[in-house]
């Protein structure tokens, strides 16, 4: 019986061990973005997977960091290329029609997959925001 509960131990680790270092090399990138405004600015701001934090700051620039990891949830998940996260970083969702900001949009489902993207935006405190996220965190502060 001793033996079993050993190799049943043994497999429990290596599993623990592959997962940990599967983890350990999930692709990341990143991007920043500083978009001039002038005025109230309203901002569409999404992700499917991944945290977003709002804070206010000067009142001509709105400044966007997107922060890409690939989802590693096991060693047989579909991964994207390392190719989509620097497809993201080079060009980033984001869209500008004056005060107008929409960030996060991703039309390209192949882009999305596999990948969550947070986002720390700082933007003036007169900001109409609408923004959302599929699993993650908001943290919003400092905006009327």
């Amino acid at each position: 019986m001793s033996g079993v509960l050993v190799a049943r131990a043994k497999w429990a680790v290596a599993a623990a061990v592959i997962l940990t270092a599967t983890a350990a090399l999930a692709a990341e990138g990143e991007f920043h973005r500083t978009l001039k405004v002038n005025g109230p600015v309203n901002l569409q701001l999404e992700t499917g997977s991944g945290s977003i934090q709002v804070r206010n700051g000067g009142s001509t620039e709105v400044e966007v960091t997107g922060h890409i990891r690939e989802n590693n949830w096991g060693i047989f998940a579909d991964h994207p290329s390392a190719g989509a996260i620097q497809q993201l970083e080079k060009n980033p969702p984001i869209q500008q029609s004056g005060n107008d900001i929409r960030i996060g949009h991703i039309d390209d489902p192949e882009l999305k997959r596999g990948i969550s993207i947070s986002y720390e935006v700082v933007v003036p405190s007169s900001t109409n925001l609408h923004s959302s996220t599929g699993s993650g965190t908001q943290d919003i502060s400092g905006i009327s």
